[in-house]
């Protein structure tokens, strides 16, 4: 199994550069694989066609860091949350439809499954959802919920879930916004929020400062835990079949854990032999056949593209 994962991250082609104008923060595919939304740490949003990896739009919304990008499912407008404390929609353009202002930086954005609404939290950590075609707010969550740092709209629609800042992670009722479940078993810093492609397994990862990570494969209805890797990942997600683990570790290297073994199946930064590099950002491709990194590169600011192959 080893063996079979490292020929699938060893390839031919080489890593594709792709320059940026200034750091990058933040990186997500559209759900169909056909784009990549790159957000800077200036506020600068650039959209990349993956066919052949051109720039289709650049587009500078606002002047802080990008936190937060989410497609809607058409790939036609992409939300933003950035630190100039704002939640936007714009058209994949960047032309503006909505905007939403708080008094703390924008965190989280994530679309419903249909496109219609758009989950999105603040600094303040209250959770709202917005009727993503007229801007009408729909609702919020209570005084005294848990804090929304993290936020993913799950792919049947019913729920979304979210991260508070001791690391609990909490499914509301997407309608309502009553709580539906709770895991309170790994407790830390989150770094991410992850819903496989069929809707039942969340992943979460959390830093708990000196002891040990937790990387958390949890059943998407009870919340329950099926599988703690013990291990940090910065950025991550499931491959299309939902068997394994893929992301990038605190060190920079890429990480794969097979859920079926509990096994880590893979342990390497695959773009080392291209380039001096360490990756900081991560984002695989919704067919798990291309991954893109970012980090820190000697050609300058920007980002690698790099076909993986199939995980199998």
């Amino acid at each position: 199994m080893l063996v079979s994962l490292l020929m699938a991250f060893v390839v031919d082609e080489p890593a594709r550069h792709v320059a940026m104008a200034g750091p990058v923060s933040k990186i997500e595919y559209s759900r169909d694989g056909k784009f990549v939304a790159v957000g800077g740490a200036q506020g600068t949003v650039a959209v990349f066609a993956t066919s052949g990896w051109s720039k289709a739009h650049d587009f500078k919304p606002g002047s802080s860091r990008i936190m937060d990008i989410s497609f809607s499912p058409d790939s036609e407008l992409i939300a933003l949350a950035s630190q100039d404390k704002s939640i936007r929609i714009v058209k994949r353009s960047g032309e503006p439809v909505h905007k939403f202002d708080s008094d703390g930086w924008g965190m989280a954005v994530s679309f419903s499954p249909d496109g219609k609404r758009l989950a999105g939290a603040f600094a303040d950590g209250i959770l709202r959802v917005w009727d993503s075609g007229s801007g009408a707010k729909v609702w919020a969550a209570e005084p005294g919920a848990a804090k929304a740092i993290h936020v993913r709209w799950s792919p049947k629609g019913d729920r979304i879930a979210h991260t508070d800042g001791s690391g609990w992670v909490i499914a509301v009722d997407a309608g309502t916004g009553k709580q539906a479940a709770m895991n309170k078993e790994h407790a830390g810093t989150p770094q991410f929020l992850v819903y496989s492609a069929d809707g039942s397994k969340l992943l979460a990862s959390l830093a708990r400062g000196g002891n040990t990570p937790a990387l958390a494969v949890m059943d998407s209805g009870s919340l329950a835990t099926q599988h703690n890797f013990e291990s940090l990942m910065v950025d991550g997600g499931f491959t299309k079949d939902g068997s394994k683990v893929v992301g990038l570790g605190g060190d920079g290297d890429l990480r794969v854990f097979d859920i079926g073994t509990k096994q880590r199946a893979y342990k390497g930064n695959p773009i080392a032999k291209h380039r001096f590099f360490k990756p900081e950002r991560f984002a695989l491709s919704p067919d798990g056949t291309m991954a893109v990194f970012t980090g820190d590169m000697i050609e300058g600011f920007g980002f690698y593209a790099l076909p993986v192959g199939e995980l199998k």
